[in-house]
């Protein structure tokens, strides 16, 4: 081979590994897979679902209790009438999972139950299976491993607050809504969370509880700590830990916080009255 012919192909070579050569190159970009945020929604049967599913695959469902329909029969020329009512707080599905091409899953966990309706009081063990479409749906079952009892819910992705960034600032201010324990029942509740990210609460029933809350370190979610009085409540003395989802679109937060062998927990859900 002669050298003119050598530093030619040699020319071509180099050409060819940098895209060069007169030919062209194009590349794809891989569609975004995510079944990170935070969905607004409906259980199967009918209770308001507001759920976060974090980076990590840590998720928070709250959900309200089942509407109550309540009937006033006719009297005289008056109508029969029926009244639908709702509690605000019915409890909280708590775990971690793990998702790909659009399949979520959890085999670990608890489902915190406050609302007498339609559901035990109590704790269940729980497994979750949903499917999700990136920045646009989660839709699934959650299943308590000892009945088989499953629930299925269908839920939207809020691009507003999954896109939002977690501030004390914005979560300070005084609250009044409902609160619950897997003890069974609710009430209502006053809550004050300070900008600093002190927390204090009272429930009707006169229990008192301080605490702290802390933007989380990925996420638009706060990170949780109850301390209950020693007197006047139903886990006197206890400290619980676990997270809050605030809802700045309608002044809304939730908030969940649990035992440590997760054999009990409270769950609120309370509307800013004032910053």
């Amino acid at each position: 081979m002669n050298k003119r012919l050598a530093v030619s192909l040699l020319l071509t070579s180099i050409l060819t590994a940098c895209g060069g050569g007169g030919s062209s190159s194009s590349s794809t970009t891989a569609a975004p897979d995510s079944f990170v945020g935070i969905f607004k929604g409906t259980t199967g049967d009918s209770r308001v679902l507001a759920s976060m599913v974090l980076n990590d695959g840590t998720y928070y469902y709250f959900y309200s209790g089942a509407p109550i329909s309540t009937v006033t029969p006719a009297s005289g020329s008056t109508p029969a009438t029926v009244t639908t009512s709702t509690d605000a707080v019915g409890g909280v599905l708590i775990g971690t999972g793990s998702g790909k091409g659009g399949s979520f899953a959890s085999t670990n966990g608890y489902d915190y139950q406050v609302s007498t309706t339609g559901l035990s009081t109590g704790v269940s063990p729980t497994t979750l299976s949903a499917s999700y479409v990136t920045y646009a749906s989660m839709n699934g079952t959650y299943t308590h491993n000892s009945t088989g009892t499953a629930t299925t819910f269908t839920s939207t992705y809020n691009t507003t607050l999954s896109n939002a960034s977690p501030s004390l600032t914005a979560v300070a201010g005084i609250y009044t809504g409902t609160v619950g324990t897997t003890a069974g029942g609710t009430e209502s509740l006053q809550l004050i969370i300070l900008p600093g990210g002190g927390v204090t609460g009272q429930s009707a029933s006169g229990c008192f509880f301080t605490g702290t809350i802390a933007t989380h370190a990925t996420n638009n979610a706060y990170d949780l700590s109850i301390t209950f009085a020693a007197t006047t409540c139903t886990y006197n003395s206890l400290t619980m830990a676990g997270m809050s989802l605030y809802d700045s679109t309608a002044s809304t937060i939730y908030g969940a916080a649990v035992k440590t062998d997760k054999t009990g927990g409270i769950m609120f859900s309370a509307k800013k009255t004032s910053s």
